[in-house]
């Protein structure tokens, strides 16, 4: 009979830790490469499109730093419910649940202060996506119930949820478009590079020295 432990793993050398993530990018692009030969694509083109759209000008870098924000700062939330043996496969929908309540405050709060309007946003929206992530979390502690399974599944709760309000209450008027209106201005981070949506809140999900990042790299364990 197979039977699986938990191990805690000893903190990788400064090598690997630079190593690991560039094999993880080599492997997905080779990976990636089957289906596009198998369909008889140009894998080289294919590639460039790749970079080109991402990195291959001003405008769509800064567009790739607005994106990856949100998915660094998620990833590591995640990183810490880990090291809790929390097993939290649910972080889409908390970023939704957050994404929701932030969007209601900076539509429907006239707050008139962007510093004020700004923390209401950041407080209320880190409360909604705990508390989506706390049902789980007592199905597990008082049920017993698989978190990863429970986590997995909130997921789509929150996202049929995210396109019942944005058919609805928070449909923007005269549009059939889900789509939200425009949040107020002092809702907004301020953008530091002209003609880009390149904001505020960017840089402290791309700098190395965040509170938390580097004891967050140590949490992964091995079976």
């Amino acid at each position: 009979m197979i039977r699986l432990g938990l191990v805690k793993r000893p903190p990788l050398p400064e090598w690997a830790r630079v190593l690991v993530p560039v094999a993880a990018v080599a492997v997905t692009l080779v990976l990636a490469a089957v289906p596009i030969l198998i369909a008889g694509g140009d894998l080289l083109k294919s590639y460039y499109y790749l970079f080109h759209g991402a990195l291959g000008s001003r405008l769509n870098l800064l567009e790739t730093c607005v994106k990856a924000s949100p998915l660094i700062f998620t990833g590591l939330a995640v990183a810490f419910a880990f090291r809790a043996r929390f097993w939290n496969i649910g972080a889409e929908g908390q970023l939704m649940a957050g994404a929701i309540m932030a969007t209601w405050i900076g539509i429907a709060w006239p707050i008139g202060q962007r510093g004020l309007h700004l923390t209401a946003i950041l407080g209320f929206g880190f409360v909604a996506g705990g508390l989506w992530a706390v049902i789980p979390a007592v199905l597990k502690t008082r049920l017993k119930v698989d978190d990863v399974v429970t986590t997995l599944l909130f997921n789509y709760i929150m996202l049929h949820l995210m396109g019942a309000l944005l058919f609805g209450p928070l449909q923007q008027p005269e549009s059939s478009w889900p789509r939200s209106p425009r949040i107020q201005d002092t809702a907004r981070y301020p953008v530091l590079i002209e003609r880009s949506r390149f904001h505020l809140g960017i840089s402290p999900a791309g700098s190395r020295r965040w509170p938390g990042s580097a004891r967050s790299a140590r949490s992964s364990t091995t079976c």
